[in-house]
């Protein structure tokens, strides 16, 4: 047997049954794929940063306190020193109603007396109005940034797998590619001896046509060569491996995922029309055509042994371009003389673009309406769709396993009339090369199978 033959029976044997004792596993090999993939990398930051908004987002709507020792002003005047500062307090808890309060104290110390003016404290909040809705409704959709972060992340995971399964794909497809060449290249080159044997000049068009056969050959092994080596070593470097012999790979078995068993609410585009449609409507809804504030405080003096102080509340309210406040104040010392505000304005634009939103408002609801029937029908043609595959897929799979036991089976009863003489080298060549594309179908199916589920996870959100 020749070198050459040596090298391509060896070539078949690593192909399709030796494994390395040095190998990656295949799990081992796609994790290093998706390891280093910097966009991969850049989603996992954008998920943390997603998580930290949505942490500084609840932060904001909880309650909050601010104290405050106000300017202080210190005056040194001749045998004394005059203070003078306003120190406060203040309550924000947002979820009640947008409800504030605030205390605060102005104190001053000047000529050793103790004096203080318009210290109060004050309350208000929201009666009707749309803040508590949109601060829940703000984080919400916060939460919601933060899961569509995650799924960008196992988005990208399932892309990444598919990328290198087609990587790997290939690969078997053009090692099969190189092996076909070396082949065709013997070929040739045992016809071209058989020309010269024959006595053919070197002149005459049967010889010189071989010759240019053989070369042709040549050319065309160098080219899958090249192919080859390139593709592999691109594929080794995106698995941050230093060499890699990917016929030694075992591709896992899978059993293929039935689309109808994932709920049709978790389909990606229906999944994303609701969380639209819920989030508008939601918004619309949150807002009001009036809003009503009450406020109430209570202020207090303390000069010169004179103490005074003063009761107040109001209510402000907005309506369509129309607003207006009323606020009344009761001075305790002098109950009988309250005293009376009130404003109201009115902006005519201001009414002409509220009117102007709600037909908006009408339009955007249709808006809607469609993107979800368009989000249904695409379910039902990818359920048809990947349905038809899925046989399809079951099918050409036990098609290819019955032909390569066929191929099998004839390259074995090949090999033997061979080694007795009654078939030809090139018969012989021919069987080995045949079941060398069966054993290739049936990779090919199973790396297929794969990507299939990949394709089917990719349509669904968990």
């Amino acid at each position: 047997m020749s070198m050459k033959r040596k090298k391509i029976l060896l070539f078949f044997l690593v192909l399709f049954g030796i494994k390395s004792l040095f190998a990656l596993t295949y799990d081992e090999l796609l994790q290093n794929y998706c390891t280093q993939d910097i966009q991969f990398e850049e989603l996992v930051i954008a998920y943390k940063q997603a998580e930290l908004s949505y942490e500084q987002t609840a932060i904001n709507n909880g309650t909050a306190i601010t104290a405050s020792t106000g300017a202080v002003k210190v005056e040194f005047a001749e045998n004394q020193v005059n203070t003078n500062f306003s120190p406060s307090v203040s309550f924000s808890i947002p979820s009640l109603s947008n409800t504030e309060a605030k205390i605060s104290v102005p104190i001053s110390f000047e000529n050793e007396e103790f004096s203080m003016q318009n210290a109060g404290i004050s309350l208000s909040t929201e009666i009707i109005s749309s803040g508590k809705a949109d601060r829940a409704l703000t984080l919400e959709k916060s939460l919601r940034s933060v899961e569509e972060a995650e799924r960008k992340v196992q988005a990208r995971i399932i892309a990444l797998e598919k990328a290198f399964l087609n990587e790997l794909k290939n690969l078997y497809t053009l090692g099969l590619s190189l092996y076909e060449a070396e082949e065709d290249l013997l070929s040739k080159q045992i016809s071209f001896e058989s020309i010269k044997i024959q006595g053919y000049s070197e002149t005459s068009p049967k010889y010189r046509s071989s010759l240019l056969s053989v070369k042709s050959a040549e050319y065309d092994l160098e080219s899958a060569r090249r192919k080859y080596a390139s593709s592999l070593e691109s594929f080794i470097s995106s698995c941050g491996a230093e060499d890699l012999d990917i016929y030694s790979l075992e591709i896992p078995e899978t059993t293929l995922l039935n689309i109808g068993d994932f709920e049709k609410k978790r389909f990606s585009a229906i999944e994303n029309a609701n969380w639209s449609n819920y989030l508008k409507s939601a918004s619309r809804n949150n807002q009001k055509d009036f809003t009503l504030t009450a406020n109430t405080s209570a202020n207090f003096s303390f000069i010169k042994d004179s103490f005074s102080s003063t009761l107040g509340a109001g209510l402000s309210g907005i309506y369509k371009g129309f607003s207006g406040n009323i606020n009344v104040n009761f001075p305790t010392d002098d109950k009988n003389n309250p005293s009376l505000t009130f404003s109201i304005s009115w902006n005519p634009n201001q009414t002409k673009i509220e009117n102007i939103k709600q037909i908006a408002s009408g339009l955007e609801e249709q808006t809607e309406t469609l993107a979800l029937k368009k989000a249904n029908q695409e379910y039902s043609e990818k359920v048809s769709e990947y349905e038809t595959e899925k046989e399809n897929l079951l099918w050409q799979y036990e098609k290819n396993l019955e032909e390569a036991s066929m191929y099998k089976e004839l390259a074995e009863d090949t090999a033997y009339w061979y080694k007795e003489g009654i078939v030809s080298e090139a018969e012989y060549r021919q069987a080995n090369t045949n079941y060398a594309k069966a054993l290739l179908s049936v990779t090919s199916s199973k790396i297929q199978q794969l990507i299939y589920n990949l394709d089917i996870k990719a349509l669904f959100v968990e």
